[in-house]
């Protein structure tokens, strides 16, 4: 079957190491020419980190672009060459000064197909170990862990409204019959 939308040209309106921003001509669905601006992302990471407790490791962290501090997942975007779970691995070491040695995929997490190209790609650590964080000079970090339960009450009273945080999380109590 055909897509719908049919790209003519395009062009990268800004790009960095994180991002690549790009206005595309088109030809919609309903067969006009238009522009459609889309990002393309670095692949990133996300991680819940459950406790022999079921506690879950969880950070409080000021984002910019909202302009407040949100509840999340330890995550990050990966570096080239590296594998998904290499960086699932090296982004919860940096940020919370654990590491793992049971490690299991909870899929791919898309939160933004109208604007994005890539998901955050998930992962359930278990069986932890604790050393020191190295988080990155731009990250201010507060590590947090708490009962997993009640960080499932949180995505429903709206403490916790990261989208791939509550998707990571019901797919961790789901997978896990918690």
């Amino acid at each position: 079957m055909k897509p719908p939308w049919e790209k003519i040209k395009s062009r990268i309106v800004y790009k960095n190491r994180w991002i690549t921003v790009f206005e595309d001509m088109v030809i919609r669905p309903d067969r006009k020419k238009g522009i459609y601006g889309y990002m393309d992302l670095v692949p990133p990471v996300g991680i819940v980190t459950l406790t022999q407790k079921h506690e879950v490791i969880l950070e409080k962290q000021y984002r910019y672009p909202l302009k407040k501090y949100l509840i999340e997942l330890p995550r990050g975007l990966s570096k080239k060459k590296e594998t998904m779970l290499q960086a699932a691995k090296r982004e919860l070491h940096e940020e919370t000064g654990i590491t793992a040695s049971r490690w299991r995929s909870l899929g791919q997490g898309i939160a933004s197909p109208g604007l994005l190209t890539e998901g955050i790609h998930l992962f359930l650590a278990r069986e932890l170990f604790y050393t020191s964080a190295h988080p990155d000079s731009d990250e201010k970090i507060e590590i947090m862990r708490i009962p997993f339960t009640r960080a499932l009450r949180w995505t429903i009273d709206g403490t916790i409204n990261d989208e791939m945080t509550i998707v990571a999380l019901f797919r961790t109590k789901v997978l896990l019959k918690l």
